[in-house]
């Protein structure tokens, strides 16, 4: 019955003139280009009720698909199941005689399917596989799960992926801990094709066709554990909550979740830990508890394992550290701005329960004298700056603590009586406007500009400047430090790459080095890097 009352609808509109047309345009969400041979359904919405007659397309070559003769009324969309787009209005109003156009973004979606097996050849149960992507947090690498992958064990090895967008990605293999006294086992985590060491893992490449990556076979290694006890330095404060975590210290493996372990203690003095199945190399250990009004006690402890266990570790909870921080201004308008923020980020993988205690990272300087307090900071850990709210103009000229310039370095390690932290603010800083270019000579729109430091200042954060270029292809860059800088145009967003050495390392020879100087503003032409 509805399909005779769409028919009527459509014969109508059409004896009336008045039918409607509806072009569909799907673009690759990396590169914007059309995708051609996606099935496109259009579906007939009847006002309040279920759906009725659909209609299905295939986009052309240039990746439209074009639905013609259509009745007024509301039109439901939708593309086949492997492709998913990025978040889009999925229905039309259709005017009598109306027209109307939606561009969709999508990404291919694809199968990755992988067997696990032990060192003899046996299928591994009941491993946790992934597919995380390798971002940048604060300019260092980091595994990131990407939402909406679907993990399925078929109980024989097998470890199915499915809904994977287009992109590169690791297969990341975790176990759970083996039992107390076994001395051999396989890694614990593992990477494709069978590495314990993420520096050696393969990645994977998906751009839109289902992977079947084969066997994973993961030897024998000796394996480890680490025990002992933590103490509470207060008799007078119980530890009713007792949290223990272990990260790798491996600079060359990306920041994951460490692993946790969770206690409840009402009234002891001493709580005693053991994490076992570890392989040989260096581990941070994070203890952590809460002692009444006194806030979190920890102890960044730092243990290698070589060829043994390391057992009897015995650990005294510690304060966290306060510093006291300033900050200076110079220039014609010598004062506090009010939205100026100082706060300290923590480089190490602090574990949440740590990190999330702390009582104050980010501090607002009072407005007469600059003084900060940046309090439950962990000793041993290495903190980098963060600046926020400065004047357009103004930038940071040095950062010290005590007689020693840590602005190049960007950051520092907490000590147990660290020195107070002095903020440099100058007012008047160098500018740099430009223009950015693609091989024909044409002006690129939303082109991502990076200013980056000289390279003996590249581990300073503070010293990178980003912008956009606007419609006509011009950028404005203003606040920087005099000095000498490489300017990098691309024509997407960076993802936060930039600070990554071996990032930038490939496009040195392709950038621009212009010389800030103070209230002075450069003139510099850019081509953008395809």
């Amino acid at each position: 019955m509805k399909a005779l009352l769409l028919g009527t609808l459509i014969l109508l509109t059409i004896q009336q003139g008045t039918t409607g047309r509806v072009e569909i345009m799907v673009r690759d969400a990396n590169t914007s280009e059309g995708v051609p041979g996606v099935p496109v359904t259009l579906t007939f919405q009847f006002p309040n009720e279920t759906a009725g007659t659909s209609m299905t397309l295939v986009t052309d070559p240039r990746g439209l698909a074009v639905f013609s003769a259509l009745g007024e009324g509301i039109y439901r969309v939708r593309l086949a199941e492997e492709f998913r787009p990025l978040p889009f209005t999925d229905y039309v109003l259709l005017d009598p005689g109306g027209q109307k156009r939606l561009d969709l973004a999508v990404s291919r979606i694809a199968n990755v399917s992988v067997r696990v097996l032990d060192q003899n050849g046996q299928p591994l149960k009941n491993a946790l596989v992934t597919l995380p992507s390798l971002t940048y947090v604060n300019g260092r690498r980091t595994l990131k799960e990407v939402q909406g992958i679907v993990h399925n064990d078929d109980g024989d090895g097998t470890y199915r992926l499915s809904g994977v967008p287009a992109g590169e990605y690791y297969v990341r293999i975790e176990q759970e801990e083996l039992p107390a006294g076994i001395l051999e086992g396989p890694p614990r985590i593992a990477y494709y094709p069978g590495v314990r060491d993420f520096a050696d893992a393969a990645r994977v490449v998906v751009r839109g066709d289902d992977l079947l990556l084969g066997d994973v076979r993961l030897s024998l290694q000796p394996v480890f554990k680490i025990s002992g006890t933590v103490v509470n330095p207060d008799a007078e404060k119980p530890m009713f909550r007792t949290w223990f975590s272990v990260t790798s210290a491996d600079p060359t493996e990306p920041a994951t979740d460490p692993r946790m372990r969770y206690t409840a203690a009402s009234d002891q003095r001493e709580v005693t830990f053991e994490f076992n199945g570890l392989s040989p190399g260096t581990y941070v250990l994070y203890p952590a508890t809460v002692l009444g009004e006194s806030g979190t006690f920890t102890n960044r402890t730092v243990v290698t394992i070589e060829d043994r266990d390391i057992e009897n570790l015995r650990i005294v909870l510690k304060p966290g550290v306060s510093v006291n921080a300033r900050i200076t201004t110079h220039g014609e308008s010598a004062k506090i701005p009010e939205t100026l923020k100082f706060g300290l980020i923590p480089m190490d993988s602090v574990p949440p329960v740590v990190h999330d205690v702390q009582s104050s990272l980010s501090n607002e300087p009072d407005p007469q004298t600059g003084e900060i307090q940046l309090r439950g900071l962990v000793e041993g850990v290495r903190y980098a700056f963060s600046v926020t709210g400065l004047p357009e103009d103004a930038y940071i000229a040095d950062i010290r603590t005590g007689n020693l310039s840590v602005f190049s370095d960007g950051s520092f390690v907490v000590q147990s009586s660290p020195e107070p932290i002095e903020i440099q603010v100058e007012s008047q800083g160098g500018s740099v406007h430009g223009l950015v270019r693609d091989a024909a000579g044409q002006p690129v729109a939303n082109a991502s500009v990076l200013l980056a430091p000289d390279f003996v200042k590249r581990k300073s954060s503070l010293l990178y400047k980003r912008t956009i270029t606007n419609s006509a292809g011009q950028f404005s860059v203003r606040g920087l430090a005099p000095g000498d800088y490489q300017l990098f145009a691309w024509p997407s967003a960076l993802q936060g790459a930039e600070e990554d050495p071996a990032f930038l390392e490939p496009f040195e020879s392709r950038s621009t080095t212009v010389r800030a100087n103070a209230g002075l503003t450069t003139e510099a032409d850019l081509r953008v890097i395809q």
